[in-house]
């Protein structure tokens, strides 16, 4: 029981670690004309996460 509650917030850190790498990955791909301008990636994620609350709130 333990043991696969263990395996299991370790496949959970890492899927959310790997997602975070890849979409990190293709934010610093885009063009300087892409679509909007962010500092970093992690501004970018907590700007439009902020927007979403925002609209669902609305």
């Amino acid at each position: 029981m333990v043991a696969s509650l263990v395996i299991g917030i370790i496949f959970l850190v890492a899927g959310l670690g790997l997602r975070y790498w890849i979409n990190r990955r293709k934010f610093y791909r885009r063009s300087p004309m892409g679509a909007e301008g962010f500092s970093s990636y992690e501004s970018s994620v907590f700007i439009k996460l902020i927007e979403k609350v925002g609209k669902w709130i609305a």
